[in-house]
C-alpha cells in the first residue's frame, strides 16, 4: 500500500474524476489547475479516502486515513476488512458491490470495527472509474466520520422506543380506569336512578286521584330521572362502551347508529362477520380510531354521507372509515394542535399496527387503521 498519494500519477487527477468529490466550485477548480499538489497535499493531509484496484484491496490512502485508523503499509488492506456496510443499507457487502457495478456508484453508512478501541462509524461513497468502453478498473471511496450522528440516532430511537412504551402503559391504564369507572356508573348510580324511577312512580300512582299536584310534580321528577339516565348512559359509553362486551362489530354498529341519529348524516356500513382475533387492548383501539373519526366528520368535514367498514383478511384487522366532505390539506394534518389524529397514529403504531389518512381538499378524507391478528 503506498504511503500517500503521488502528486505526479496521482489517479484522482485523471481527467473525469474530479467531479466525484463534488467540486464544483470555479474558484476550486480554478485553485486545481494551478496547483493541483497542494491540493491534493491537503487533500491527503484532512479527509479519508482509497483507491481500490479491481480486487477490492487498497492501493493507495490519504495520510489522515491512514494515521486515524493505524493502518499498517503492507499488506494492501482488502475493504471489506475494514468496514462493513450497515445491515438496513446491504444485507451483505455484495449488495454494495452489485449496486457499484449497476449504477456507478454506492453510498450508505458502514461500520469500522477494530479489534482493540471502539467501533466508529463513517458514510461511504464508493465509485467505480471507468475506462472509455465503460469497464471498471479502479474503483474509490471516499469516508466522512459520522459515528456521532449514528450515536445520537441511537439514543434518539432508544429514547422514542422508551417513550412510546410509557405511552402505551399509561394508555392501557387509562383504559382500565376508564372501564372501571364505567362499570361503577352502570352499576352504582344506574342502579339507583332506576330505584328512583320506581319511587316516583309508586308515588305518582298512589296519590294520582287525592292529590293531583303531587302527580303532576312526580312526572317532572319521573321525565327529569329519565334524561339524566340518558346523560349516564352517554358518558358510560364515551367511557367505555357496554357494547364492546359484545364484539367490536357489535360496539361498531351502536357507534355508527349514534352518529347517524345526532349528525343525520346517512351511512353505508359493512362488517365482516369473520372471527376477530385481537386482544382487548388492540380491539378498544380501533374503537377508539373510530369514535375520533366521527367526531372529526362532525366538526369538521361537512360530508353529507360516510362508510364504515370493518375488514378482516388473512393477516390483519381493519376500520375503515370514508366520507365525502371538505377534506383537509397535509399542512392541516401536520399542525401540532392536531393531536386527535397524532394520537391516533400513535396508539395503532404502538401495537404493532398501521393508520393511514388520505385527504384532499374537496374530495373528502379516508382513514384506515389495521392491526395484525394475534
Amino acid at each position: 500500500m503506498n504511503e500517500s498519494f503521488s502528486n505526479e500519477e496521482n489517479p484522482l487527477l485523471e481527467k473525469g474524476h474530479l467531479g466525484i468529490f463534488d467540486v464544483g466550485d470555479s474558484d476550486v477548480a480554478a485553485a486545481m489547475g494551478k496547483n493541483p499538489a497542494e491540493f491534493f497535499r491537503i487533500f491527503d493531509d484532512h479527509l479519508y479516502v482509497a483507491i481500490m484496484g479491481l480486487d477490492r484491496r487498497m492501493t493507495a490512502v490519504s495520510k489522515k486515513l491512514r494515521t486515524d485508523f493505524n493502518f499498517s503499509t503492507e499488506p494492501a488492506w482488502h475493504l471489506s476488512d475494514f468496514v462493513a456496510p450497515a445491515p438496513e443499507q446491504a444485507k451483505h457487502p455484495d449488495d454494495m458491490w452489485r449496486a457499484v457495478a449497476r449504477h456507478g456508484v454506492w453510498r450508505g453508512d458502514v461500520r469500522h470495527s477494530p479489534k482493540k478501541g471502539a467501533t466508529s462509524w463513517l458514510n461511504a461513497i464508493i465509485i467505480a472509474c471507468n475506462d472509455e468502453a465503460g469497464a471498471a478498473y479502479r474503483y474509490i471511496a471516499i469516508f466522512a466520520d459520522v459515528t456521532a450522528r449514528v450515536e445520537n440516532e441511537a439514543a434518539l430511537r432508544v429514547s422514542r422506543n422508551d417513550l412510546r412504551a410509557l405511552a402505551s402503559h399509561m394508555d392501557f391504564s387509562q383504559e382500565c380506569d376508564r372501564k372501571r369507572i364505567a362499570r361503577e356508573i352502570h352499576d352504582e348510580l344506574g342502579q339507583h336512578l332506576l330505584a328512583l324511577k320506581m319511587d316516583l312512580l309508586g308515588l305518582q300512582m298512589s296519590s294520582s286521584m287525592a292529590q293531583p299536584r303531587v302527580t303532576r310534580d312526580s312526572a317532572d321528577l319521573i321525565e327529569s330521572v329519565d334524561q339524566t339516565m340518558l346523560h349516564v348512559k352517554r358518558i358510560i359509553n364515551d367511557l367505555r362502551p357496554i357494547a364492546l362486551d359484545a364484539g367490536l362489530a357489535e360496539a361498531i354498529r351502536v357507534c355508527v347508529g349514534s352518529f347517524t341519529r345526532r349528525h343525520k348524516v346517512p351511512c353505508n356500513l359493512s362488517l365482516s362477520d369473520a372471527s376477530i382475533e385481537l386482544n382487548e387492548v388492540a380491539v378498544t383501539t380501533l374503537y377508539r380510531v373510530l369514535q375520533e373519526s366521527l367526531v372529526n366528520i362532525g366538526r369538521h368535514a361537512q360530508a353529507s354521507r360516510i362508510s364504515v367498514a370493518l375488514v378482516c383478511s388473512r393477516h390483519a384487522i381493519s376500520i375503515e372509515i370514508d366520507d365525502d366532505g371538505v377534506g383537509m390539506a397535509p399542512s392541516t394534518r401536520n399542525r401540532r394542535k392536531t393531536f386527535g389524529l397524532l394520537g391516533m397514529k400513535e396508539r395503532v403504531e404502538m401495537l404493532g399496527g398501521t393508520l393511514t389518512i388520505v385527504s384532499q381538499i374537496g374530495a373528502g378524507t379516508k382513514v384506515v387503521a389495521s392491526m395484525p391478528r394475534k
